[in-house]
């Protein structure tokens, strides 16, 4: 109970942090924070005992790193995604797949939203400032290579057949349906995607009554 409680505070607060750098208001970003923490699939996976629940808190810190070194330039961004990956290879491979898939989307986030950085004399070349994180991705490559090995001649080493495998998978009405035919564990509900659309609108509109706002639930 006690891992559960810091788990999810812990991935509250990192969300903060990670909103925090689209809007300099505290509140909207707490806001943000708390919004993203209630997404059903965490609470599914947290208290079905599952290490992808106590896992997802490494997301948030891995996003915070991608958005320093497109933003930012930074190296120190740069290391922290790339170590940030690794750690969640050997924790939890479901969400070592969710965050390789939304890398490349917060990228051109964060690249969007680069304006506010463009005069920063510290700011290096997103090809200069990507070289750390991407040695760790070698890294990780080469890790995945010899633990596919490993389990090779074993049912996890074989690949599933594409009907077995939508026998448990979502259906696509499940995202607004919680009661739909196949699994809850993708449920958003409309409000929610609504609110990201929006969010994504307010990248490339300049309104500043409610753009940080917008910006924020993204």
């Amino acid at each position: 109970n006690l891992t559960q409680f810091a788990a999810t505070w812990l991935t509250v607060f990192l969300m903060w942090l990670l909103a925090a750098r689209y809007t300099p208001d505290n509140r909207i970003s707490g806001l943000a924070a708390l919004l993203a923490a209630t997404i059903p699939y965490r609470w599914m996976t947290l208290c079905g005992g599952s290490p992808t629940g106590f896992s997802l808190v490494w997301v948030p810190l891995f996003l915070i790193g991608l958005d320093m070194m497109v933003r930012n330039g930074s190296l120190r961004g740069s290391l922290l995604a790339g170590f940030v990956l690794n750690i969640m290879f050997w924790d939890d491979k479901h969400v070592f797949l969710f965050a390789g898939a939304i890398a490349p989307v917060w990228c051109l986030v964060a690249w969007v939203s680069t304006e506010q950085e463009k005069d920063n004399p510290e700011r290096r070349p997103l090809l200069r400032a990507a070289i750390p994180f991407l040695l760790l991705l070698v890294a990780v490559i080469i890790q995945g290579h010899f633990a596919g090995r490993s389990l090779e001649g074993t049912m996890v080493g074989k690949v599933r057949d594409p009907g077995e495998v939508a026998l448990t998978s979502p259906h696509w009405s499940d995202v607004v349906d919680f009661h739909g035919a196949g699994r809850p564990t993708v449920y958003l509900g409309w409000a929610l995607i609504m609110l990201v659309a929006a969010g994504t609108v307010a990248m490339f509109v300049r309104a500043p009554a409610w753009n940080p706002v917008l910006r924020a639930s993204i």
